[in-house]
């Protein structure tokens, strides 16, 4: 795996947990990130593990799940290049709450909680910067929460794309384009469903012209249409 462009001082100026934080404090931090490297499938954390480690994904993605006994895996969320986690082990010291997985060849870098709270000795805002993603994080999961109970699988891919437009998407004169869209397992393990049942509700949202799709990527033609989807199930 080729690490060029993704070098510990590059990665930490794109981490929005280090935003306002100038280079030159986060100078100091860059000696202390270890490099992890993990290929597709392998386990980064395991739920119910001890931890004490913040993890930067410099490069890949990740996936934070949960598995039943039975062997059903609900994905909490998809993490990308520049996101983070296993901040809030790093804070409480309690055993991780979910396990994180690698989805393609990966490269991460660690920061252990002793380095951690010596940089935030120094830069408090970084804390704040912590509290304020925990914050969006646990809205967010109310949210999913929300629309489990109230939204039927059409209303909830619904919600899923125009969020995931928020994120990722592109703008174009034709619409949003979501450049590679997760897989039809993954969305449907987001969003309490299956596979076959997300390829259904997208290929009738593609005949309806509300999307349309090219391989993984998805150009959402009508958020107007997707917004509907919502405000009539509610």
């Amino acid at each position: 795996m080729s690490t060029k462009g993704f070098q510990p001082r590059d990665l930490l100026s794109r981490v929005t947990l280090f935003e306002g934080i100038s280079a030159e404090d986060l100078g100091p931090m860059i000696p202390m990130l270890r490099p992890k490297k993990c290929v597709r499938g392998q386990p980064v954390v395991e739920v119910g593990t001890l931890g004490q480690t913040l993890y930067l994904i410099a490069e890949g993605r990740v996936k934070v799940a949960l598995s039943d006994n039975q062997g059903r895996e609900v994905i909490l969320s998809i993490l990308d290049e520049g996101d983070f986690f296993g901040e809030l082990s790093l804070l409480d010291q309690n055993p991780r709450s979910a396990s994180v997985i690698a989805l393609r060849s990966t490269l991460l870098y660690a920061l252990e909680r002793e380095d951690f709270m010596r940089v935030v000795e120094d830069n408090p805002r970084i804390l704040l910067n912590v509290m304020q993603k925990l914050c969006e994080r646990l809205r967010k999961a109310d949210a999913v929460i929300s629309d489990l109970v109230l939204l039927d699988v059409y209303g909830r891919v619904a919600r899923y794309l125009l969020d995931l437009s928020k994120e990722q998407g592109q703008e174009t004169e034709e619409g949003f384009v979501i450049p590679k869209l997760p897989s039809q397992q993954e969305i449907a393990s987001m969003l309490g469903t299956s596979r076959e049942t997300i390829n259904r509700v997208l290929s009738e949202l593609e005949k309806r012209g509300i999307l349309e799709r090219d391989g993984r990527a998805l150009r959402i033609l009508s958020h107007a249409s997707l917004d509907l989807e919502i405000e009539s199930k509610l």
